[in-house]
């Protein structure tokens, strides 16, 4: 491996040591009352070097965004691709949400929460650019499905499947984020908790992609 192969790599293992240690600051501070001196300190860095990396802690959130959006697009992809019709597909890329979410809201609130850092770091900034990508991924895996799942029966017929898959994972996207910030003030008015809450809204997602 030559010098410049070296670097490149040297910096993108350190960028993944610098977001796998803002994500635990924010999940243990908060985003609100993280600073940069705090992921500098447990990264091990001086602000200095940190700043030569990231240049604000929106930028560091939107990074964990776009690490954990790719991550999900990548398992959505495999999921996708893999054996069973496209209704059963589909209702394991229903599974792998919750399966996220139910292991680590935090975490999941840092996937979906990034709106505010991405108003800072503007919506040209290629970290940005990686998030609608990887968005994107998933909208486009779950139209084919919808499209295959039309034509073999295994779902209801969707005359725009691009509409359709990207309402889906708007809605789902939205739930999440609201039973994570939300859910005690639901439960407090409701006295429904957020899991029964998920419970219903994945039923009733199902119950749109079944078949007539």
């Amino acid at each position: 491996m030559g010098t410049i192969e070296r670097r490149l790599r040297e910096r993108k293992n350190r960028i993944e040591e610098i977001i796998e240690s803002a994500k635990h600051i924010f999940r243990l501070k908060g985003f609100s009352n993280t600073s940069m001196h705090d992921i500098a300190t447990n990264s091990e860095l001086s602000r200095r070097t940190l700043y030569l990396y990231f240049k604000s802690k929106d930028e560091l959130a939107v990074a964990v965004a776009a690490a954990g959006l790719e991550k999900l697009a990548s398992d959505v992809d495999s999921v996708a691709g893999g054996g069973g019709n496209a209704f059963t597909r589909l209702n394991c890329i229903l599974g792998l949400y919750l399966e996220l979410y139910h292991s680590d809201p935090s975490a999941f609130l840092m996937i979906l929460g990034f709106n505010e850092s991405v108003r800072e770091i503007g919506i040209e900034h290629e970290l940005t650019k990686r998030c609608y990508r990887a968005i994107g991924r998933i909208c486009d895996s779950v139209a084919r499905l919808l499209t295959e799942g039309s034509a073999d029966g295994s779902v209801r017929a969707f005359p725009a499947p691009n509409l359709s898959a990207t309402t889906m994972i708007t809605l789902i996207h939205g739930i999440l984020h609201t039973a994570v910030t939300n859910g005690d003030i639901i439960q407090g008015a409701t006295a429904i908790d957020s899991s029964a809450l998920l419970d219903e809204a994945f039923e009733l997602v199902t119950h749109y992609i079944e078949p007539n």
